[in-house]
């Protein structure tokens, strides 16, 4: 019985007949709705078979043909069970929620690719040459130098190293890349490996510039230094170039940035404050954290310093890093001339500092000179200048420090002039300021 009883057949019958009726016709419909559920659920779980059958199928054969390779396994979540799921009886489990569960307990994970070992790449020629460099007993020429080539038009690092790389050069022994002037690339390599790499660009009739200075104002093309003289656009120059190689200490790793620096700092380019420093142990320990910028005050560093001092009445001390009113931690007494804020730290640059001992026998006072580079003491009856010039600045500026300075039979100067003075001092080599000051 599909449809409901007509009413005024409903009418005509007796009632306990018409709800008897109305309650039999009301069943059948539950029922017709039941059996249309259970249908549904039969025609899913033969799909559902029909899949896992073919599934067990497609992982025989790839099973077998692994085998036959005999290189690799394969796992599979898939349940090897193909038993139907016999639908239960209505009640409790036959709630949505009971019905999501059961499928998703009884679902089906099957694989969609397999995960083959892959044989292990060789390492490149260039790799293992590295690994060999590591452990092997340092031979031939130390050092660094910059290999300075023309550019056509303005390139970035990444085109740089790419086209070097095409051209057949090792890129993994190229330091830095900076460019210093309009139409040059400099390109910071070992010593060991210059000659190699200067060949390589050599053959493909590229020109190495070795009378490029990276110090010429000539270098400079921003249209605002225009206006400044000869002597400004020197420092300038300098400060420029200082600058591009504190960039380039940053981007080196930690084990090449402190020789790099050193580097730097011999020719002239930046200042000892700003050679990176590692942390030391054992002697001489005291003197590099003395220079050290989180530990540069360090009661343990200025003790370990005047132990060698006993014998001295006075001690000078450059690139103390002190910002006023700072003072070192010790007893002797002190006089400072202290330098301007590094912007970024908490420290000062350029300063002198002079250390007069408890025990000096004579009178000491500051003599007040009109310069940012010079500390004037009076001891007696000698007048002594200590001074501090930093490599950014310019020959020209240098000198005319030096020779502002009035010179007495009762004056001496020192300090760090920051000038190599070659064979006249034991020097292995000079630079600008060096030949300059022997004239």
């Amino acid at each position: 019985m599909s449809t409901w009883l007509p009413s005024s057949v409903m009418q005509r019958m007796s009632p306990d007949l018409a709800s008897f009726l109305g309650n039999m016709q009301a069943q059948f419909m539950s029922l017709q709705q039941r059996t249309n559920k259970l249908e549904s659920l039969a025609a899913t779980n033969a799909r559902l078979t029909a899949q896992l059958v073919n599934a067990e199928k497609l992982i025989a054969d790839f099973r077998s043909e692994l085998a036959s390779q005999g290189n690799c396994q394969i796992t599979t979540n898939a349940s090897t069970s193909s038993a139907p799921t016999t639908p239960k009886e209505p009640g409790t489990e036959a709630s949505t929620w009971a019905t999501t569960a059961a499928a998703a307990h009884n679902s089906v994970v099957v694989p969609t690719a397999l995960s083959v070992r892959k044989t292990p790449r060789p390492p490149s020629v260039h790799r293992v040459a590295a690994s060999t460099r590591m452990f092997a007993i340092p031979t031939g020429p130390k050092g660094y130098q910059y290999v300075y080539i023309p550019r056509s038009r303005r390139l970035t690092h990444r085109e740089v190293r790419n086209s070097l790389k095409t051209l057949g050069v090792d890129t993994g022994r190229i330091l830095d890349i900076n460019f210093p002037a309009k139409d040059v690339v400099d390109i910071l390599v070992h010593n060991q490996y210059a000659e190699k790499f200067q060949t390589t660009l050599t053959t493909v009739a590229i020109e190495i510039l070795d009378a490029f200075d990276p110090l010429d104002p000539k270098n400079i093309a921003d249209p605002k230094y225009k206006s400044l003289s000869d002597s400004e656009l020197e420092e300038v120059a300098a400060e420029l170039h200082s600058d591009r190689c504190l960039k380039a200490l940053k981007y080196l790793r930690p084990h090449v940035a402190v020789p790099v620096g050193h580097f730097f700092c011999d020719q002239g380019w930046i200042s000892k404050e700003d050679i990176p420093v590692h942390s030391v142990s054992g002697p001489g320990a005291g003197i590099h954290d003395f220079q050290s910028p989180s530990r540069r005050t360090s009661p343990r560093a200025i003790y370990d310093v005047l132990q060698h001092c006993h014998s001295l009445h006075m001690l000078f001390i450059t690139e103390t890093w002190l910002l006023p009113p700072s003072r070192l931690p010790t007893s002797w007494s002190q006089i400072h001339l202290y330098g301007s804020p590094v912007a970024g730290n908490y420290r000062g640059s350029m300063n002198v500092s002079a250390l007069i001992s408890l025990s000096c026998p004579y009178p000491v006072t500051q003599i007040p000179i009109l310069s940012n580079y010079a500390l004037a003491i009076k001891i007696a009856s000698l007048r002594i200048v200590c001074l501090y010039l930093p490599p950014s600045m310019s020959t020209h500026n240098a000198l005319a420090v030096l020779t502002s300075i009035s010179l007495t039979n009762d004056t001496i100067i020192c300090g760090d002039f920051n000038s190599r003075l070659g064979s006249l001092t034991g020097d292995y080599a000079t630079n600008t300021r060096g030949l300059a000051c022997c004239e």
